[in-house]
């Protein structure tokens, strides 16, 4: 299964492709689409009345874990009210409509971003960041209901965070704000102490002191002439996207001279357009990137890990929507497929050609670029 989620003004869509159906059925795509609306009385409500001006900026998908160890899949959305909603979509994949889970409450201003925590560890599930139009990123238990933690950076007291992302250890985390500086914050003693304290029955929500944090581990500045609307960990280099001077891979590290934070640049691309979102396929240490631009056309990069001296080289590129911009693009489990999703929210899919030029290159050490 490949599932792909976006969002378009107050509605939410929701594309689940079936590999084994696209074999056999000319409607191998299961669409499923939710509308926010102020009318309480319709079943796909997902918030009350008195917010019948909600926009939904951002939408991701995650695991919540029961007390019984069982795990569901769900998506997380949020935007302009600061409401976090979290819907049950295995109904959705049956062909039904999915149903609202949680309603979270919590966040004063608008939410641009969130990331459920990887599952690589029991302390980190259900646990989900969020970032928005406030200098506080907040920590959340979505199956306690709660904010458990939250960061603010005494350097950077007054400033919008655009972008969060966790690294896949899930021991720390990094954000990107407005005035284009990354801020790198670890999961420490104390933030795991707070989480634990959390889930014990005799807490609260209500009654519930979260923790603080005020000194980040680094922060960087200038990576970027602007700030970054997409970033993403590989190992611990980070391919991030400015929206005025293109695609940068880049390494952060502690100048041993000054023990000032500083980055090693490895690669850069040409410029691209604001809030187009690129997605990384990882396979091992190899990975591919998937970006689209403002033109219809779509880039594929391929990202050796295990290769320090060689940066992304592209090796697919292909026009797919014609003068309309995609706003996101990714690839099937398989890489034989491509999905793109358009600025008026529509999914695009076609197979790749020829089908295994992208798997071929995991198993081999020498690839020819596209120039």
């Amino acid at each position: 299964m490949t599932y792909l989620a976006t969002v378009t003004k107050n509605t939410l869509s929701l594309f689940i492709h079936d590999k084994e159906k696209s074999e056999h059925s000319r409607y191998p795509v299961i669409e499923v689409s939710f509308e926010i609306t102020d009318d309480c009385k319709r079943p796909r409500d997902l918030i009350p009345a008195h917010s019948p001006e909600e926009l939904l900026y951002v939408v991701e998908f995650g695991e919540l874990v029961f007390q019984g160890k069982e795990t569901e899949l769900v998506l997380a959305t949020a935007g302009k009210s600061g409401l976090i909603y979290i819907l049950r979509i295995n109904e959705a994949m049956e062909g039904k409509e999915a149903t609202r889970l949680k309603r979270l409450r919590g966040n004063s201003h608008e939410i641009y971003d969130l990331k459920f925590a990887p599952p690589v560890r029991e302390i980190l599930a259900n646990l989900l960041l969020v970032v928005g139009k406030e200098s506080t990123v907040h920590l959340w238990d979505i199956a306690r209901e709660m904010i458990v933690y939250s960061f603010k950076s005494v350097e950077s007291p007054r400033v919008d965070h655009i972008r969060v992302e966790w690294h896949s250890s899930g021991e720390f985390f990094a954000v990107c704000s407005l005035n284009s500086t990354f801020t790198f914050w670890t999961i420490d003693e104390d933030v795991k102490k707070k989480i634990r304290l959390a889930r014990e029955p005799s807490n609260k929500s209500d009654r519930f002191h979260k923790g603080l944090g005020f000194t980040p581990a680094f922060e960087l500045s200038r990576v970027h002439s602007g700030y970054a609307d997409c970033f993403k960990f590989i190992g611990h280099f980070i391919i991030s996207k400015g929206f005025d001077d293109g695609i940068k891979e880049w390494l952060p590290l502690i100048d041993l001279d000054s023990f000032m934070p500083c980055f090693h640049l490895r690669y850069q691309t040409e410029q691209w357009i604001w809030y187009t979102q690129f997605t990384l396929v990882v396979k091992g240490e190899k990975a591919f990137l998937v970006v689209g631009n403002e033109d219809g056309t779509i880039f594929i990069y391929f990202l050796d890990h295990g290769d320090f001296k060689k940066g992304p080289r592209l090796v697919y590129r292909m026009v797919l929507l014609p003068r309309s911009l995609v706003r996101k693009a990714s690839l099937s489990d398989d890489l034989k497929t491509l999905f793109a999703i358009s600025d008026n929210g529509r999914l695009y899919i076609t197979p790749l050609s020829p089908p295994d030029i992208l798997s071929k290159l995991i198993t081999k050490n020498v690839i020819q670029a596209i120039p």
